[in-house]
């Protein structure tokens, strides 16, 4: 499972997504800066990093 979650969110604590990441085995942080809670899914860089993980099972 892949978790993407900007560190700048207002609607969902970094801390509550980063504590998921923790406790599920298999999911991996994918951890953005200054793109809030809605632009991280226009993200050019974080789309691809995302395609890479579904194709790879990594984030790189």
């Amino acid at each position: 499972m892949l978790l993407i979650h900007d560190r700048g969110d207002a609607e969902v604590g970094h801390e509550e997504v980063a504590r998921l990441a923790e406790i599920w085995p298999a999911a991996t942080l994918l951890a953005t800066e200054g793109l809030g809670h809605h632009r991280i899914l226009r993200h050019a860089d974080t789309v691809a990093q995302a395609l890479v993980f579904l194709r790879d099972g990594s984030s790189g």
